[in-house]
């Protein structure tokens, strides 16, 4: 079994970099609003999308590649988490059984 978990990750990572960049272009007043400082390199640079709850303003864009982006940012972490959990369950059933 393969762990998939960095993939999702990467690619998470990936599609929150393009977010950030495309909505700094395109909607600078929302890139104001939840740009975030992570750590030296990314200083300014990255938004954050709300990955414990819903961000309203994000869920409500009108630009449709943005949107897309956003969602798409948003299922990467979701399957990353699942992925990240459900390696060590097979794992571990693996060698019980």
């Amino acid at each position: 079994m393969i762990p998939t978990f960095p993939y999702f990750m990467l690619n998470y990572y990936a599609k929150l970099i393009e977010f950030s960049i495309k909505l700094k272009l395109s909607r600078p007043d929302l890139f104001e609003k939840y740009v975030v400082d992570y750590g030296i390199y990314f200083k300014g640079e990255i938004v954050d999308i709300g990955l414990i709850k819903r961000n309203d303003d994000f869920e409500n864009l009108d630009h449709m590649e943005l949107h897309e982006i956003y969602i798409l940012c948003r299922q990467s972490m979701k399957w990353g988490i699942i992925s990240f959990i459900t390696f060590p369950i097979f794992g571990i059933v693996t060698i019980l059984v």
